[in-house]
């Protein structure tokens, strides 16, 4: 392969495997969060922190159907957040004008992050194509410095989320404020357990199981593949066809 095409291959690939990682990532968060159609563990949640002694009048039948309407709400399917349910001895709108405000920058932040991946995949094909046309006779070649790109740029995302990590753990407060401000424009993002529903069935013991969660779905096929591209190297340098 000429200079040329192989300096053109070489930016693709890192272009590629950055928007690979953000598919992968985003598809991640999304299977963590609906990967189960039958919400099981909300459900485990709710009953595993006794969420029910915090909303009374609710049953676990109701609670779960309420659940069903809020994710239906942010991937889109439901127009309006509301959910009439009996609670503190009468019928009333479970959610507030805060939870609505909250909820719908959380909604438009999730289906944004699902366009971007889905444009993300479009582009993706595009650019596999191109190397394959760059790249017709040596295939092999071509698939040491797609494993070679990938965990180039991983290390770059790692390098880059360890950066905000010590951000965060250096002022979470400040940090906090600032991610709410740029990610939550409309500001409703303070819930009072006295007059927010949402916070008591959503408490800080919920966010920290899912983020656990989300982070093992997260790992795992990072882990994996980054395995199969060490895997590639080492067989590939072994064999000596990247010296050709």
């Amino acid at each position: 392969m000429n200079k040329s095409k192989n300096l053109i291959s070489t930016l693709i690939i890192y272009i590629l495997m950055i928007l690979v990682i953000t598919i992968l990532v985003i598809t991640s968060f999304k299977f963590a969060i609906y990967g189960d159609n039958k919400y099981s563990f909300y459900k485990k949640h709710y009953l595993k922190n006794q969420v029910l002694d915090e909303l009374p009048g609710m049953n676990i039948n109701n609670l779960m159907s309420l659940n069903d309407k809020m994710m239906n709400y942010l991937i889109g399917k439901e127009e309006k957040l509301t959910f009439v349910t009996n609670i503190d001895g009468k019928e009333q709108d479970f959610f507030n004008d805060n939870d609505r405000s909250h909820m719908l920058d959380v909604k438009n932040l999730f289906l944004g992050a699902l366009t971007i991946r889905n444009i993300f995949l479009v582009l993706s094909i595009i650019l596999i194509i191109s190397l394959l046309l760059l790249n017709f006779k040596n295939k092999r070649y071509l698939l040491y410095k797609v494993a070679l790109g990938y965990l180039i740029s991983m290390a770059i995302f790692v390098i880059i989320f360890a950066v905000v990590g010590i951000m965060f753990s250096s002022n979470f407060d400040k940090y906090f404020e600032v991610f709410h401000q740029i990610f939550f424009p409309h500001g409703g993002y303070a819930f009072d357990p006295s007059v927010d529903y949402m916070i008591r069935m959503l408490p800080a013991e919920f966010f920290d199981a899912m983020l656990g969660r989300i982070g093992l779905c997260i790992i795992i096929p990072i882990v994996l593949l980054s395995l199969g591209s060490l895997a590639i190297i080492f067989i590939e340098k072994k064999k000596g066809i990247v010296l050709k």
